[in-house]
């Protein structure tokens, strides 16, 4: 069993929703197979635990472009994508994935968010999307 989620800050918000929600959220995709990720990296920077998070996503930009790709991991600061198309950094994107464990009833969130990065990676891009609040 993993380490109980990180307990809310007082007035901090993501995802438009309280922190507490998004607690409830982090709680539901470990509950749903997502796994914390065991590696420890020295230098990381997150102040949040990420958790493995492998689920289908849409994505739309800006000019109201839409794409479909996967998710690798997520924490309470944002998501890592898998994606077939190259994004800029600093663009603004609309996520929506599902945080209901395989077979119970979806549960879809919706989030605005900036790529912080973006890596060629094999057959595609990785992308980093930290949330705005």
């Amino acid at each position: 069993m993993g380490k109980p989620p990180i307990p809310p800050r007082r007035g901090y918000t993501i995802l438009n929703c309280p922190i507490s929600r998004c607690s409830k959220i982090q709680a539901g995709i470990q509950a749903g197979g997502g796994q914390e990720e065991g590696t420890m990296v020295i230098n990381e920077r997150r102040r949040h635990r990420r958790i493995h998070f492998e689920r289908p996503v849409s994505v739309t930009t800006r000019h109201g472009n839409r794409w479909s790709c996967a998710a690798h991991d997520f924490c309470m600061e944002g998501i890592g994508l898998h994606t077939s198309w190259q994004a800029q950094v600093g663009e603004e994107l609309r996520v929506v994935f599902n945080t209901a464990a395989p077979g119970s009833r979806p549960r879809a969130v919706t989030a605005r968010g900036r790529v912080c990065h973006c890596i060629a990676d094999g057959d595609g891009y990785s992308l980093g999307v930290q949330f705005l609040t």
